[in-house]
């Protein structure tokens, strides 16, 4: 599988390589993730413990977690992934978001607002879109009836 890393809006997309296993006396996942893939000088293989509520724990003491609410990373429905995903990124104003759009060999972002039913996006031609966010689900569904599945 892969993890994927953007350090801030706008930034470079890694798909980080990651090899799960699971201990199967005590229960313990880890995840081995070949982080010379996002810093070259960085090693190939670093383990990390895999929490029950799905952060990873690195030896260093490092810490990531899956972002809560409308953040994080999406399977549109109308398009096939991996080659077509959505990537929400909270912005440091307030409730704005940063999606960035993955669409076959382009990439673009646009700006969004975090409301409190889900995220409005300025899509390019000025058009406008609110969707409806699920936390439950970690879905976001749109008007025109695509649904964006957070993975």
């Amino acid at each position: 599988g892969t993890v994927t890393m953007q350090d801030y809006p706008g930034a470079e997309i890694f798909e980080i390589p990651l090899t799960a296993k699971k201990d199967e006396e005590s229960g313990t996942v880890t995840v081995d993730m070949d982080l010379s893939v996002y810093k070259k000088s960085f090693p190939k293989s670093t383990i990390a413990k895999v929490t029950e509520d799905g952060r990873l724990e690195f030896p260093d003491g490092n810490v990531w977690k899956k972002d809560k609410g409308v953040a994080g990373l999406y399977i549109d429905g109308f398009a096939p992934y991996p080659k077509y995903r959505r990537i929400v990124i909270p912005t440091n104003k307030g409730k704005n978001v940063a999606v960035t759009m993955v669409s076959g060999k382009s990439t673009f972002q646009v700006d969004g607002v975090e409301t409190k039913k889900g995220v409005t996006v300025v899509f390019p031609g000025d058009k406008t879109c609110t969707g409806k966010f699920d936390q439950k689900e970690g879905i976001i569904t749109w008007l025109d009836g695509n649904v964006w599945t957070k993975v």
